[in-house]
């Protein structure tokens, strides 16, 4: 089963969505022998499909084989469309997040992991879990609150 990449609408903290990207990515690609340079070429083909807007311009100017590694391409991003998000953006963000509608509960996990460990001050677990809790779709929303995971 393949996972979906979320993808990049020029949101101020790239580096978060590099990290969905590598994730989604490894989860995608974890039970096929890739070589190296076969690693390299996927991750930065495949990372070009998850950007709209103006990061999917700046990369489209890039002919194939602009970027020799995908560390390269992620540095590159990274030092354009970064911008540092403050700690209450954050929060704010942590307890008014839900699940999206075409959103899958993997990508959505990921999501809300990724998002929760970028605070600084981190929730109890309970109100974590609370919030986790809350936010998802039904039915899941349901059997996850009555099987008290």
């Amino acid at each position: 089963m393949s996972y979906l990449y979320s993808k990049y609408h020029d949101d101020p903290d790239a580096e978060a969505h590099v990290y969905v990207f590598v994730q989604t990515w490894e989860a995608n690609h974890v039970s096929q022998r890739l070589t190296e340079p076969e690693t390299e070429w996927s991750k930065i083909a495949e990372f070009g499909m998850t950007l709209e807007g103006p990061a999917a311009r700046w990369h489209a100017k890039h002919l194939p084989g602009s970027f020799a590694t995908f560390e390269a391409l992620k540095t590159k991003f990274l030092r354009l469309f970064h911008r540092q998000v403050e700690q209450r953006e954050l929060v704010g963000q942590f307890y008014t997040t839900h699940q999206e509608e075409q959103e899958t509960v993997p990508q959505f996990i990921i999501r809300f992991q990724t998002l929760h460990s970028q605070l600084t001050r981190a929730p109890p677990e309970d109100e974590a879990k609370a919030v986790f809790l809350a936010v998802l779709r039904e039915p899941l929303r349901t059997m996850c609150a009555v099987l008290d995971f």
